[in-house]
């Protein structure tokens, strides 16, 4: 299990590529969209870059992204109550899930802490991993900003099987050979 870092540590490590990643993903988002966004340093920088006119509904459990979308007038921003994980900047436990049951969303853009072709995906927080399994159900497609540090790499909480995950943006070209057992497992890169 690897150690994972805290929030304000994590919001600062390969920014660069992060932002690069988000900047990719954002070409999934449409006008209209109903989204669930997960916490993660990699949401955040997806939320930075949406444009501020963009009409959107968004149901986040993520207090910074949250927070951000304060800045966005056209956004119907909707937090998940509940416990806060201070670790993750998260809502977590009995409110946030009840809350996931009345939500279904157009996409979820889950933050994770690792992805392997085999253990599927996975989280060192079992609280978390709860949230995740709901925010699944909740969504037509799921969508995971991944930094290749992250594939093959497990953690001790399962969240689900590599092909509950829709989409998984990276910053490696899709034909990276280090991608090809996910794209055989039907997951679609960008």
């Amino acid at each position: 299990m690897a150690f994972i870092p805290s929030f304000e540590k994590r919001e600062v490590i390969e920014i660069q590529t992060k932002h690069n990643i988000a900047k990719k993903a954002l070409g999934l988002i449409e006008e209209g969209m109903v989204l669930l966004i997960d916490g993660g340093t990699s949401n955040l920088q997806l939320v930075n870059l949406l444009p501020v006119d963009m009409k959107l509904t968004i149901f986040t459990n993520s207090i910074p992204v949250a927070s951000k979308l304060c800045e966005y007038p056209n956004v119907d921003g909707v937090l998940l109550g509940g416990n806060i994980l201070r670790q993750g900047h998260t809502t977590i436990g009995f409110q946030a899930l009840e809350s996931l049951f009345e939500i279904h969303a157009d996409l979820c853009f889950m933050g994770i802490a690792g992805v392997d072709t085999e253990m599927g995906l996975t989280e060192a927080n079992r609280q978390e991993t709860t949230i995740k399994k709901a925010m699944i159900k909740a969504s037509n497609k799921v969508v995971s900003m991944v930094i290749s540090k992250k594939l093959n790499s497990r953690h001790p909480f399962k969240v689900g099987e590599i092909e509950s995950l829709d989409i998984m943006v990276t910053e490696l070209e899709p034909d990276d050979k280090v991608l090809a057992p996910y794209l055989a497992k039907g997951v679609k890169i960008l």
